[in-house]
């Protein structure tokens, strides 16, 4: 069967890698000159379970994806785990905490209690919290470019902005702003972010589905600074996310820290209002209101757009009375997971349309 892909980041990637691998004809469809080109050029992206008080939907999917991303990309991550700070009121001791852990299903390899002590030889941070030691920062274009090494050039659609979709006699097509076929297929799979709300409309679609900017702040920090003292040996997260310091040069620290969360814009102009709300996190994150945000000396940042549901869920799956069309979006800020576990459930849906 011949699928249509419209997006190559990270998502349309990973599907086309899945679909080829199932011995589909595989045609990837971008905009741009490459793959990878927007917020899946971020080599930056933190991927961790989410933890809640009791069991709920979000923490099972997150759980099971970190486990899923852990073992496919683990050759791509930057950073291997990541800590999450937790305050006093939510904490009790590391017995209690591993209790109530096992309880919520995490086994002692997925999630480990720290209590203030060994946070801070482990993590560098006197807090106490939860450590996952399958968490990482991942490089999603590195991931994007691996899923389509198998993938035949002349498969690559490049440079070619999909402006609409229809269908006839059981074919999908895609069409350029002419509203000229630029392809037909036996089926179609959306998987280009916030884009696959316009695609929909042109059927007279409504998707409740927005944008959300982030932008990931890149801190320079004097090596007199105060803030070298506290900067982590892991990642974190929790009100924001950061990574270790790095070494920029003999008497200087580059260390990043984000994401804003600027709901429904697109605007990928970095702002210097995102750089201070960063700062902000940085010094929650580090439990030190006392650090000087002047010595955070921003350089250029990464923007991005990601695409989120109403309940932040992924939207993954067919379209109601359009056969052979479906859709995968919404990843939100967890690109990373939703990639891990998408493409074998859009692999097995497009397989059972044609039986």
């Amino acid at each position: 069967m011949r699928i249509l892909i419209v997006g190559a980041g990270v998502a349309g990637c990973t599907i086309a890698n899945e679909m080829q691998k199932a011995g589909h004809d595989v045609y990837l469809i971008d905009q741009h000159p490459g793959i990878a080109k927007e917020t899946s050029s971020h080599a930056g992206a933190l991927a961790h379970p989410h933890l809640t008080r009791r069991p709920a939907r979000l923490q099972k999917f997150t759980r099971f994806a970190n486990r899923m991303a852990f073992a496919q990309w683990q050759d791509h991550q930057r950073f291997n785990g990541a800590f999450q700070p937790l305050e006093q009121e939510d904490w009790e001791s590391a017995d209690k905490m591993q209790a109530k852990l096992s309880l919520l299903n995490f086994s002692k390899e997925e999630a480990v209690p720290l209590d203030a002590d060994k946070a801070l030889a482990f993590v560098g941070i006197s807090k106490p919290g939860i450590f996952y030691p399958e968490a990482g920062i991942y490089d999603l274009k590195e991931i994007s470019k691996s899923a389509i090494k198998n993938i035949p050039k002349e498969n690559l659609l490049l440079q070619k902005e999909v402006k609409s979709i229809k269908t006839s006699d059981g074919k999908w097509f895609v069409l350029d702003a002419n509203n000229e076929e630029i392809l037909s297929g036996d089926a179609l799979i959306l998987a280009n972010g916030v884009g696959v709300k316009n695609l929909l409309e042109s059927l007279s679609i409504k998707l409740h589905l927005r944008p959300v900017r982030g932008q990931l702040s890149k801190f320079q920090i004097d090596h007199t600074s105060p803030w070298v003292k506290h900067l982590p040996k892991r990642p974190m997260c929790g009100e924001g996310y950061c990574m270790p310091a790095l070494t920029l040069n003999e008497s200087q620290f580059l260390w990043e820290v984000g994401s804003s969360y600027d709901e429904g814009e697109f605007d990928l102009t970095p702002r210097a209002s995102s750089d201070e709300h960063n700062r902000e996190q940085a010094r929650t994150l580090l439990n030190n209101p006392d650090l000087p945000l002047e010595d955070l000396v921003a350089l250029e940042p990464f923007v991005g757009v990601r695409s989120v549901s109403g309940d932040r869920l992924p939207l993954i799956g067919p379209v109601p009375s359009k056969p052979g069309l479906f859709i995968a979006s919404a990843y939100g800020a967890r690109g990373v997971l939703w990639s891990a576990v998408t493409p074998g459930l859009i692999a097995r849906q497009v397989e059972a349309f044609f039986l």
